[in-house]
């Protein structure tokens, strides 16, 4: 029994002494990253291989004009220095501990694409952790502002890619590797609770290359970490299909009956609404994009069309109000040659009468016009949508 109590009260002693201490920590930094031979600016190995992984949290905003989207992420990098080695049974059991950045050797990280701070990485990185073996891990939390070109499929899927650069900007590639940690980019605590969601992810292993004035060439280490994001709202597409159905609307203008007064109002309303929807459309798409898709051109060609709806409309209430002038009935006439039905009888084509034209004449004027021009309208929008169809299918 004496034994026993012996060997449990050893074993509370050893338990004891192995307990963490805060002065067992500093003692093992003044050992390894504060020892007088080692040096932060030199680093550990002739060519020395960094991990380096990415915790996308979440995408804040998008911004499509300036083409420059916004998240909230972890970049984590990872590395083997055997200067920073010790034993835990010897040092209380502490198997790691932490250090300031400017204590032990870091690589310098930079993101190639940010829109901001180039710096942005460094001066957000926490205090670097090393264990006893050497392993040193250095985690970097910011909110990053990147460049993301849009695509011309802008309109037609709802998906998107965007890049992620993470270059090395003082060591070349045969001084420090960059290397993609086995889980590169790591989505597991990505918020759902934002209008963007994270469809699928890939990474690229690359080189930077640079010269300077005597043509001596360096190659640097970069990653690329490509996002699919896909938007929840197609607000792009929504535009589009406002100022096409509001064109489309211009049709109907010609079954207003010119009596009734609110035809010229009706399209000018029209009209006015499709100006308001176009200014939205350019403020919130970027213009190359724009460009590249042929959406420019089809908007071009409705604010066209659309004033010669409201030209038009202005000519048939002209005539039913004022009767038909002569350039307009040579165009009745040519379209008596066509459906002499729609043709009023004994048009003279030739000469002016100087009797004031009947009601029911002008009725008969006012009935062709709208026919001639509605059909006009209509071959002029179903041309134009298949160009623009055709025109963004190629583009995408």
């Amino acid at each position: 029994m004496r034994h026993r109590n012996t060997l449990i009260f050893l074993c509370c002693i050893e338990a004891v002494s192995a307990a963490y201490s805060a002065s067992g920590e500093t003692s093992i930094r003044a050992r390894t990253a504060m020892a007088p031979g080692y040096d932060a600016f030199s680093r550990p190995n002739d060519t020395t291989e960094v991990m380096i992984g990415v915790s996308v949290l979440n995408i804040e905003e998008w911004d499509r004009q300036k083409q420059i989207y916004s998240f909230t992420a972890w970049i984590t990098a990872e590395w083997i220095d055997e200067r920073l080695t010790w034993d835990p049974a010897t040092n209380d059991g502490i198997e790691s501990v932490f250090s300031t950045q400017d204590l032990i050797w870091k690589p310098d990280i930079a993101v190639d694409n940010i829109a901001e701070d180039l710096n942005a990485v460094i001066e957000a990185a926490s205090f670097p952790r090393y264990d006893y073996t050497g392993r040193v891990v250095w985690r970097s939390k910011g909110y990053f502002r990147v460049y993301c070109k849009i695509g011309d499929d802008y309109l037609t899927k709802q998906q998107q890619s965007c890049l992620l650069e993470v270059t090395g900007w003082r060591y070349s590639i045969s001084e420090v590797r960059f290397m993609l940690q086995e889980n590169a980019i790591n989505t597991k605590y990505f918020s759902t609770h934002t209008k963007w969601s994270i469809t699928d992810t890939r990474t690229v292993t690359a080189e930077l290359g640079d010269s300077v004035s005597n043509k001596t060439e360096f190659i640097f280490p970069k990653l690329e970490f490509w996002f699919n994001i896909e938007r929840e709202h197609r607000e792009g597409n929504v535009l589009i299909f406002a100022v096409y159905f509001t064109a489309w609307l211009m049709l109907m203008t010609f079954f207003v009956p010119a009596q009734s007064g609110e035809r010229l109002s009706y399209i000018v309303a029209l009209y006015l609404s499709m100006i308001v929807i176009l200014s939205s459309i350019y403020e919130k798409l970027p213009s190359d994009f724009v460009r590249a898709s042929g959406v420019d051109s089809y908007l071009f060609w409705l604010i066209a069309l659309s004033g010669q709806a409201v030209f038009l409309s202005v000519m048939i209430l002209h005539v039913h109000y004022n009767g038909m002038p002569s350039f307009t009935k040579t165009l009745c006439g040519l379209c008596c040659l066509i459906r002499k039905e729609y043709c009023p009888n004994s048009v003279d084509l030739t000469h002016e009468s100087s009797a004031p034209e009947s009601s029911d004449r002008r009725k008969k004027y006012v009935f062709m016009l709208e026919a001639v021009f509605f059909f006009l309208y209509f071959i002029q929008m179903c041309i134009l949508s298949l160009i623009t169809s055709i025109s963004i299918s190629n583009a995408n």
